[in-house]
């Protein structure tokens, strides 16, 4: 369910009941009569309120289902998943889930096998709400002054401890089946770079867990915490929750046509993540994206606003993004870029054969159409959410792809001062307004004489 309401910001709410979610929104009227809404999320762990411009995390039991997702084929990356995989088995009694290539980067490490198969279990974990009835208190976690050393290595964590066994916690492989219950994972730690993130993302096509991401990747545009506090940032956040930014997501829906042939079959991946009609209804992060691919002619994309065609564009393609979005391919092509806080939709033309085509920002509740226009030369485009099913995705003439507002955000855990911090990253990770700087005037050596001569 959407509310809109008149503010500066956007609450997104999720009626279903069979989540165990619930929603309660907190109006009333600010000096100039305009609504103001406060929304508290409660859910079986961990309750989402609004605490002036930032969202804050609070736990209502312990986080204790964790899913770690990392950056594949990284040595360094592998080397801190040992770290973090014992430091969490030791000292939070927590039930880890693993995909399972992570399994087996672990199982190939001898010296970590036995940390490996003394944990490692086949039931099936207890949901958050299952476990309501048997906690009464939250649980809290005080580590020893030598683990929280940010000075320490890595792999100094469990190296000298290769037989603990913590009959409390447990290693879980991730299947899909975990994906579509929501309350089953508590937390995700993300680890590697912008791409890890998406791919999280991906995984969860309704409701998903708060996400701690640590920079292990190439840009780290979104991944605020540094791998080596991991220790601190783990307790911190276990123990007292934390800030955190509700990243929107868009919701793309592919209506076929009656003449349209699918060529190619649908995504097994899409079809296994989410409880929406197979691959023709995802929802994505950073931005849908059409183009032409191997087409030689120019694309002639019709975009209709709330049920209305506004305007064809001729050009190599189109970008439909979010905020989060507008610093990646959205910016490359030109685009504004948006602070994640900001409710808009991010409409960017990619080479348009016109020099008065603009980048369009629109609300986030505006329903955009996008279709192939009758008289283009070029019969199908290609589509890609997020930079990925290029290949799966094939749009016809007859076929129209809807975006709405989605109902599900993607919460990530960040820093108290999100929007100082998001200024820092856009001149750390994008050297955004960033020139060689200019000598100070000096007013001795400006001899006005000199120019008087030729005056």
């Amino acid at each position: 369910m959407l509310l809109p309401f008149y503010s500066n910001f956007l609450v997104l709410v999720h009626p279903s009941e069979s989540y165990a979610l619930e929603y309660r929104v907190l109006a009333r009227p600010d000096a100039f009569g305009f609504l103001m809404c406060e929304v508290v999320c409660i859910h079986p762990s961990f309750s989402l309120k609004r605490q002036g411009n930032a969202y804050r995390i609070k736990w209502n039991y312990w986080s204790r289902n964790i899913l770690i997702i990392h950056k594949m084929n990284t040595p360094s990356v592998v080397t801190g998943l040992k770290a973090i995989v014992y430091f969490l088995l030791k000292y939070f009694n927590a039930f880890i889930f693993l995909e399972k290539p992570s399994i087996e980067v672990l199982q190939a490490d001898e010296e970590f096998r036995p940390i490996l198969d003394a944990h490692f279990r086949h039931d099936r974990p207890l949901s958050s709400g299952d476990r309501k009835g048997s906690v009464t208190a939250l649980e809290h976690v005080d580590l020893p002054p030598e683990i929280t050393d940010a000075g320490k290595r890595p792999e100094q964590f469990w190296q000298a401890d290769t037989q603990m066994v913590n009959s409390e916690s447990a290693i879980v492989v991730f299947d899909s089946q975990m994906i579509n219950e929501p309350s089953l994972t508590d937390m995700v730690i993300c680890m590697g770079g912008d791409g890890t993130l998406l791919h999280v993302a991906s995984l969860f096509q309704d409701t998903v867990p708060p996400i701690i991401s640590f920079y292990m990747g190439s840009l780290g545009f979104l991944t605020p915490f540094n791998f080596a506090d991991f220790p601190h940032v783990l307790e911190q956040i276990y123990n007292e929750g934390g800030p955190c930014i509700l990243r929107s997501r868009l919701c793309c829906q592919m209506i076929r046509g009656k003449n349209s042939e699918l060529s190619s079959p649908p995504s097994i991946e899409l079809d296994s993540v989410g409880s929406q009609t197979g691959a023709d209804f995802f929802h994505i992060l950073n931005e849908a994206t059409f183009t032409r691919g191997n087409c030689p002619y120019l694309t002639i994309l019709a975009l209709s606003v709330d049920g209305k065609e506004v305007t064809r564009f001729r050009g190599d393609g189109l970008i439909i993004s979010t905020p989060t979005g507008s610093t990646a391919y959205s910016m490359s092509a030109g685009a504004s870029i948006l602070n994640p806080a900001v409710p808009a939709i991010l409409v960017t033309p990619i080479n348009a054969h016109s020099l008065s085509c603009r980048p369009l920002v629109l609300p986030f509740s505006t329903r955009l159409e996008v279709s192939i226009a009758p008289d283009a030369r070029c019969d199908s485009v290609h589509l890609s959410n997020d930079g990925r099913l290029r290949h799966h995705h094939i749009i016809h003439k007859d076929d129209r792809v809807v975006f709405t507002a989605s109902h599900y955000p993607v919460p990530c855990f960040g820093s108290e001062n999100q929007v100082a911090d998001w200024f820092k990253d856009l001149a750390l990770c994008l050297h955004w307004n960033a020139r060689q700087r200019q000598n100070e005037f000096n007013e001795a050596d400006f001899m006005p004489g000199r120019f008087h001569e030729y005056s």
